[in-house]
């Protein structure tokens, strides 16, 4: 194929094209044409690629700024940035903002992320909207990085779009209403998230809200409220009439608990939670009283599943440890262990 062929079916500039040529892409000249292999440009592309270190980032991997700018040779700056060094759409989904104008959603294993533009309606046919329409029509491979903490960027690898771009309203930076552009996205790994890193992530947005005043926090959950009803009523009319809530897919470490140590702490606790000393707050479908198992030297810390280190609480307690431990309730359940009898 000639060279304006060879720029549309890649999707790059014609500055683009001539600098590649410059950097070794392979062809033939015919006369005074230059003739090109698509298949043999792909191959250059991704060992190009390959080359630059895009194939050694580590999926799961937090990296900064600089390292994913040197890496895909791409600007510092933005959510969606295109390097024509490397051929890549580098896309930043932000969970760790509070004050950000938007917040992409995952339904399930698709991500609907939102398009370039903080204020006034967005446009398709803008900048990088376009690169990442036509992506899969292009040679462009797009990669995903998702910031759960500030400065800390997780690599999630390859997405590739999975359905059609379409419309939403949403307000803007200035509280303008307005239409966005949602892109159903798919990671080609199809590997789900670490549930502890969620939830690191939402401690985070609780403690920052708890910033705020009450007129604040009433108007951003009235407009998260709203943009999630807009994104599931959009899914919901795309999707024949059936409706999906926002999700994630994730994986979680489970720590074995032996049953027996359990219920044999309950039973010396005799239907009194161990640290407010209150009798049990109901029964249990069995008429027992209801009571939870708590580890004082946390099994996700490196506690041992043994009775010494069991204790039974009420669930308020066991909320209680679990989000202060306070020293001295933790010396006081440590007390009450000891006393076990274990003859």
């Amino acid at each position: 194929m000639d060279a304006k062929t060879l720029q549309k079916e890649l999707g790059i500039s014609q500055a683009t094209y001539y600098r590649m040529v410059r950097e070794g892409m392979p062809y033939k000249e015919i006369g005074k044409s230059k003739i090109f292999e698509l298949d043999e440009v792909k191959k250059w592309i991704e060992l190009r690629q390959s080359a630059e270190g895009i194939s050694d980032l580590v999926i799961g991997q937090k990296y900064t700024n600089n390292e994913i700018a040197t890496t895909f040779k791409c600007s510092t700056q933005g959510g969606m940035r295109r390097s024509h060094a490397t051929n890549t759409l580098i896309l930043f989904t932000d969970h760790s903002n509070p004050n950000a104008v938007y917040e992409d959603k995952w339904v399930g294993d698709v991500l609907h992320y939102t398009g370039m533009g903080l204020e006034g309606d967005q446009n398709i046919d803008a900048s990088q909207n376009k690169t990442l329409k036509e992506s899969n029509e292009t040679s462009i491979r797009v990669f995903l990085f998702e910031t759960l903490a500030s400065t800390e960027h997780t690599f999630r690898g390859e997405v590739i779009l999975v359905a059609e771009p379409y419309y939403m309203s949403e307000k803007d930076q200035r509280g303008n209403l307005r239409q966005v552009l949602k892109f159903p996205l798919a990671l080609k790994n199809n590997l789900p998230v670490e549930q502890q890193e969620l939830a690191v992530n939402e401690k985070e947005k609780e403690r920052k809200a708890l910033t705020l005043s009450s007129d604040e926090i009433k108007a951003r959950a009235l407009l998260a409220s709203e943009a999630n009803e807009n994104l599931v009523n959009n899914i919901k009319a795309s999707n024949n009439g059936k409706q999906k809530t926002p999700s994630r897919r994730v994986t979680t470490t489970v720590y074995e608990r032996n049953p027996y140590i359990a219920q044999y702490v309950k039973h010396l606790a005799d239907g009194k939670c161990q640290l407010c000393e209150q009798p049990a707050p109901f029964e249990d479908t069995f008429g027992n009283p209801f009571l939870e198992n708590h580890h004082i030297h946390w099994l996700s810390n490196g506690g041992q599943d043994t009775i010494q280190n069991s204790i039974a609480l009420c669930s308020n307690c066991h909320q209680k440890m679990h989000i202060l431990n306070l020293h001295k309730d933790v010396e006081k359940l440590k007390a009450i262990a000891s006393m076990y009898d274990l003859t």
